[in-house]
C-alpha cells in the first residue's frame, strides 16, 4: 500500500506513527473496500442494484469503522467500533456468498477471501482488547 494512503487512513496526528508501523487491518480493510467498488459497479450494471447497493454499504463501513477506531475516546469506544466493524464484514462475507452460489450473479473471485482475512483479524484484535479490560 502507499505510505500516502497508509497515512492518512491512521489521520496526519499519527502519520509518524503509521508510516514507521504499517497496521494490516487498517489497510485490508481499505483495500477490501476499494476493490467491492467495482464488483458492485458491475453488480448495478447487470442489474443488480439493491445488491449491489448492500454489499457496497457493508463492505465500506468494515473500513470506515476501523478507520474511526484507530482514535477512540476510550477502550471500550474502541472495542465498540471494531465490533461495528466485525459485524459489517459478517454482512459483506454473505453478500459475497450469495454472490458465489446463486447462478446469476457474478461470482466476487478473491474478495470472500479479503472479507475472511479482515474478519480474522478483527476477532483476534476483540479478543485481545477484550482481555485487556
Amino acid at each position: 500500500m502507499d505510505e500516502e494512503i497508509r497515512n492518512w487512513l491512521v489521520g496526519e496526528d499519527a502519520a509518524g506513527y503509521a508510516a514507521s508501523r504499517p497496521n494490516p487491518v487498517l489497510e485490508k480493510s481499505f483495500v477490501l473496500a476499494l476493490r467491492v467498488v467495482p464488483f458492485t459497479k458491475r453488480l448495478r450494471n447487470e442489474g443488480w442494484v439493491d445488491l449491489a447497493r448492500q454489499l457496497f454499504r457493508s463492505a465500506t463501513s468494515v473500513a470506515a469503522n476501523i478507520h474511526e477506531a484507530q482514535h477512540p475516546s476510550s477502550r471500550a469506544d474502541f472495542i465498540h467500533k471494531m465490533r461495528l466493524a466485525e459485524k459489517e464484514a459478517g454482512e459483506t462475507r454473505f453478500w459475497l456468498k450469495l454472490c458465489q452460489e446463486a447462478p446469476d450473479l457474478p461470482n466476487a473471485e478473491g474478495l470472500m477471501n479479503e472479507v475472511e482475512e479482515v474478519r480474522a483479524l478483527l476477532y483476534t484484535i476483540i479478543r485481545s482488547a477484550n482481555s485487556r479490560r
